[in-house]
């Protein structure tokens, strides 16, 4: 993981709300988005859907296609919210602790000295 610059947290049982802000904020919108543009094809193309014409692989292809339309819709609205709760739980912020003052998580109390010198 620290080849991919990744830092491996443990979310604690009940937080996940608090913080994983895709949880709290696109979630639900992109998976809407989805079904509405699954819906759309389904009804334009009714006919190849109800003769079972599309193969697993194509079922697959749309739904990849589904997904990133979503997402770009959902990113464009919504891009400031999605960085400023990720910024907010202490997703996005600098792993060395510089940044901490930043996160607001609900009751999270969090001392802000700096961290010691390793």
């Amino acid at each position: 993981m620290h080849r991919f610059n990744t830092l491996p947290v443990m979310v604690p049982a009940g937080c996940t709300s608090l913080v994983q802000p895709l949880d709290i904020c696109i979630n639900k919108p992109l998976k809407d988005r989805i079904r509405a543009l699954a819906d759309q094809h389904y009804v334009d193309h009714i006919l190849e859907w109800s003769a079972q014409k599309y193969t697993t692989s194509e079922r697959r292809i749309l739904m990849t296609q589904w997904v990133g339309q979503a997402w770009e819709s959902i990113h464009h609205e919504s891009q400031q919210t999605i960085q400023r709760f990720s910024r907010k739980c202490g997703t996005t912020v600098a792993i060395d602790g510089s940044e901490d003052h930043d996160i607001n998580i609900r009751g999270l109390v969090i001392n802000c000295q700096s961290p010691p010198p390793t």
